[in-house]
């Protein structure tokens, strides 16, 4: 059930600011972690995400992100209940 996050080189431009905004909630403490534009929107669950495709970041993830590791590895968790999500 866990996302994960790759760093591949998704679609980007026009064809992504026209795909439907989802919201990216915890699922133990429900705390909305991000908005993420999704190519079919919510008729399939969200298996992996592309970080250049967060177009809000709700609790700063992205900065810690950036400011600690930038590959696979870096520990994707929910900042209010600690639950890894990736």
């Amino acid at each position: 059930d866990n996302v994960r996050l790759f760093m591949s080189k998704p679609k980007r431009g026009s064809v992504v600011d026209s795909y439907q905004t989802v919201s990216v909630n915890c699922q133990k403490c429900g705390e909305r972690l991000f908005r993420y534009k999704k190519k079919n929107g919510t008729k399939s669950n969200l298996v992996k995400c592309y970080v250049e495709r967060i177009c809000q970041d709700s609790v700063g993830l992205l900065q810690k992100y950036e400011e600690t590791y930038q590959e696979e590895g870096f520990p994707w968790h929910c900042p209010s209940c600690d639950t890894n999500f990736a």
